[in-house]
């Protein structure tokens, strides 16, 4: 038992003493005085308390200002103790139970607590080709870098060679609660090393297919800075289709994982933005990672 469990059983139990204390003195003085009538289980108890010796306190007890008591050996004197004892032993019992109770809850409330405000983890997989250059993407991962439970994993500059342990990748993504794909698009798609990352950890078993429920529940968000402008992504557009058609391949993963996948954050004609543009599309990036960290994530 940790300390502050003990400090809420401490507290419990002088809550539960304190609300019954007065109803145990008043058994105790209806024991003393000869007054079985009040309390149907403590002449209960008594008719099972026989003895041989006999004294009765007789008196105006419900008179507080007298301190006087009269005696009559006419009841036995273990019959009134033993009585005396079964009432302060059925009281104790029910304080125990209900502080016991009493705990149980505060435990249980505890526990929510804790678990509602855990700080909530974000791994950004960040995949640039060039992880040493001054893009837009590095600007917008320095905006992030400091929020509280943000992770980053750099895969061009952990896998220079393309060669992943998929073990320690699973781990750390059971570890995440928000996972987020940062990077380019190149060819419509990802950089290969992103590619070549879900071949390789979203293994069956871990990510999906049977005992492969790892990833469940949590949330994939793409980030992506696009060469072309917002308006070449339309029907009517250079490129034709919406840059959500694009990443209709991110978004199925998640489903077949079961994750959930939010909006994504597109930047267009990256390249060409000036720096004012890029602190405000920096802004928004750290904005969305701290709404899901204050749990109000749009999906």
């Amino acid at each position: 038992m940790n300390f502050n469990v003990g400090i809420r059983l401490f507290l419990a139990c002088f809550y539960m003493i304190t609300l019954h204390l007065p109803r145990v003195v008043v058994l105790v003085l209806d024991v003393l005085r000869g007054d079985h009538n009040n309390d149907e289980s403590i002449l209960a108890a008594s008719v099972n308390g026989g003895s041989d010796v006999n004294v009765l306190f007789k008196g105006p007890l419900s008179k507080m200002g007298s301190s006087k008591f009269y005696f009559n050996r006419s009841v036995e004197t273990k019959y009134c103790v033993g009585s005396c004892l079964n009432s302060l032993r059925m009281a104790c019992s029910e304080v125990l139970r209900h502080a016991l109770f009493l705990l149980l809850i505060c435990e249980h409330v505890v526990c929510m607590s804790n678990k509602n405000s855990r700080i909530k983890r974000i791994l950004i997989l960040y995949a640039h080709p060039s992880p040493r250059s001054l893009s837009v993407n590095r600007q917008l991962l320095g905006a992030v870098r400091d929020l509280p439970g943000v992770l980053i994993n750099d895969l061009y500059e952990s896998y220079p060679d393309f060669h992943i342990p998929p073990k320690p990748e699973q781990e750390t993504l059971r570890r995440a609660d928000l996972i987020v794909m940062q990077h380019p698009l190149y060819w419509y798609s990802s950089p290969g090393l992103l590619k070549h990352w879900q071949d390789v950890v979203l293994q069956e078993g871990f990510a999906f297919g049977k005992g492969g429920a790892a990833l469940h529940g949590k949330k994939l968000m793409t980030v992506v800075t696009i060469g072309h402008s917002a308006e070449s992504y339309q029907t009517e557009g250079y490129d034709r289709y919406p840059i959500e058609d694009f990443l209709r391949p991110f978004e199925q993963t998640a489903f077949h994982c079961g994750m959930t996948y939010l909006k994504p954050l597109a930047i267009y004609a990256a390249e060409r933005l000036s720096d004012e543009q890029v602190a405000e599309q920096a802004a928004i990036y750290r904005q969305r990672l701290q709404a899901f960290l204050q749990g109000k994530c749009d999906e």
